[in-house]
C-alpha cells in the first residue's frame, strides 16, 4: 500500500496543485476539511482518490489544540507528512505535524506567518524595516492608531488575504466605517492599521530545508492602486538592478529566520522605496496568483513538489528544464455587472507565448467592483525572451478576451 500524506484544507480547485504534487510523488491522500467546504469536495473528481476524509473546524482559531481530532483518527500517525493546503490552514498543519511527530513548521512560527500582528511584532523585535502599525480590536483603538500614525493609512484584517477587507483611508471620518468593513473579514476579530508605503511592490519566493534558506527569485507586481490594491499582474524574474534584488533577498532571509520557518516554501511581499526595501509580510506557503507557475516556467522549480518533499523528508525534486527566460501573468478585470457574453478565449490561447489561461467569469455571474482578488475575471500566463516581451504578451492576450457585462440595478 502506498504511503499517505495528510493535506489540511483542500476542498476547492484553488488547492489542487498540492493534490497533484502528492499524487505525482506516489502518495495516497488523507484530507482534513472544514464542513463548509465538504460539498465542493464531494463534487470533485478527485474525491475517488482520497483514502479518508476528516472534518475539522479549526480554521478560525490557529491556537486550537488538534489532539481531539487526532484521537478520532489514530491511523493518522502513519502519514509521512502534513501539508497546509491553503494559508488559513498552515497553523493547523503545523500543530498536526508536531503532535504526529512529523516534519514541519513549529506551531509558533506558523501562527507568526498567519497573523499579521504577530508577524509584524516579530519583525519589529528583529529590527527589520516595516511600516508603522497598530493592531486594533475596537473602533476607538483604530481611531487612536490613525491619530498616532497620521493619514493616509491602510486598514485591513489581521488574518485574511487576497486583498479582502483592505481599505485606504484618507479622511478621519472614514475610520469607523473602514474598521467595521475590515473586521467583518477578520476571522479572529483583529484589524491592522498601518502606515502607507510608497514604492514598487515585489514578492520573493523560496523555501527552507533543515534551517537552510534558499531564495529562488523575485517577482515584480502590479496592483489596481487605491483603495484596495488588488494585484492585477506579475512578472518573473523582476527586471531590477542586481543590487536591489540582493537587498530584497537579504531582507526576506532575515525575516524568514526571525519568524522561525522550517521545512516549508515561503512567499514574502516587500516594497522598494527611496530609502531601500521595506518588508510587508511573509507567508509559509508558495505564492498565489500563479506565481509558482511563472517561477516553474523560468527556473524549472516546482514549489508544490518541493513542499511535499520538505514535509516528508524525501529528496528535493530535480528542477525541470526551463521553458523561457521570463514569464508574466495579466488578470482580467471586467466592468462590474452581470456577465452577458464572453468571447476571444480560443483566439487568446493561440497567441505567441501564451502558456495558460483561466476564466473565472461565467455568463450570468455578477462581477463586482475590484475590491479583492476574488473579483477578477480570470488570467493569462505568457512567456518571452525578456520580461518586457512576456508582460506585453500577457497583457495583449488579456485584451483579446472580451467579457461583456450589463449593469445590475
Amino acid at each position: 500500500m502506498a504511503e499517505r500524506i495528510l493535506i489540511a484544507g483542500c476542498g476547492t480547485l484553488w488547492d489542487s496543485p498540492f493534490v497533484d504534487a502528492a499524487l505525482a510523488a506516489g502518495y495516497e491522500l488523507v484530507l482534513v476539511e472544514s464542513p463548509s467546504d465538504l460539498k465542493g469536495l464531494k463534487e470533485s473528481p478527485l474525491m475517488e482518490r482520497f483514502v479518508s476524509v476528516g472534518v475539522a473546524n479549526y480554521w478560525s482559531d490557529p491556537n486550537l489544540d488538534p489532539a481531539p481530532l487526532i484521537a478520532e483518527h489514530p491511523e493518522w500517525v502513519d502519514v509521512k507528512g502534513v501539508v497546509g493546503g491553503r494559508e488559513i490552514t498552515v497553523p493547523l498543519a503545523a500543530r498536526l505535524a508536531q503532535q504526529l511527530g512529523k516534519r514541519g513548521n513549529h506551531p509558533t512560527a506558523a501562527v507568526r506567518a498567519r497573523h499579521k500582528g504577530a508577524m509584524r511584532r516579530t519583525f519589529q523585535a528583529a529590527g527589520l524595516p516595516i511600516p508603522a502599525f497598530a493592531v486594533c480590536q475596537s473602533k476607538a483603538e483604530a481611531e487612536a492608531a490613525v491619530a498616532r500614525l497620521g493619514l493616509p493609512v491602510i486598514v485591513k484584517p489581521s488574518d485574511n488575504g487576497a486583498s479582502i477587507g483592505v481599505n485606504l483611508i484618507t479622511s478621519a471620518d472614514k475610520v469607523a466605517e473602514a474598521f467595521a468593513y475590515s473586521r467583518s473579514h477578520s476571522l479572529c476579530g483583529d484589524v491592522m492599521v498601518e502606515q502607507v508605503v510608497t514604492g514598487s511592490e515585489f514578492s520573493v519566493e523560496g523555501f527552507v530545508q533543515d534551517g537552510t534558506i534558499t531564495v529562488l527569485g523575485v517577482t515584480s507586481k502590479r496592483t489596481s492602486g487605491a483603495p484596495h490594491f488588488v494585484e492585477v499582474g506579475h512578472v518573473f524574474p523582476a527586471l531590477i538592478p542586481v543590487e536591489q534584488e540582493a537587498a530584497l533577498r537579504s531582507l526576506v532571509m532575515r525575516a524568514v529566520q526571525a519568524i522561525g520557518l522550517n521545512q516549508t516554501c515561503f512567499h514574502a511581499e516587500c516594497w522598494w522605496t527611496t530609502n531601500g526595501p521595506v518588508l510587508g509580510e511573509v507567508a509559509a506557503r508558495p505564492g498565489g496568483d500563479q506565481i509558482p507557475n511563472l517561477l516553474r516556467l523560468v527556473t524549472g522549480h516546482d514549489l508544490y513538489q518541493t513542499t511535499i518533499s520538505l514535509v516528508t523528508g524525501d529528496p528535493l525534486p530535480v528542477p525541470g528544464r526551463p521553458k523561457a527566460k521570463a514569464a508574466a501573468i495579466a488578470f482580467l478585470v471586467p466592468r462590474p455587472g452581470s456577465v452577458v457574453t464572453i468571447a476571444g478565449m480560443a483566439e487568446a490561447r493561440e497567441l505567441p507565448g501564451v502558456q495558460a489561461l483561466h476564466l473565472a467569469a461565467k455568463v450570468g455571474k455578477v462581477i463586482r467592483t475590484l475590491d479583492s482578488s476574488l473579483a477578477r475575471g480570470g488570467w493569462v500566463v505568457a512567456v518571452g525572451e525578456t520580461q518586457v516581451e512576456a508582460e506585453a504578451r500577457a497583457k495583449f492576450a488579456a485584451t483579446q478576451i472580451q467579457i461583456e457585462t450589463e449593469l445590475v440595478l
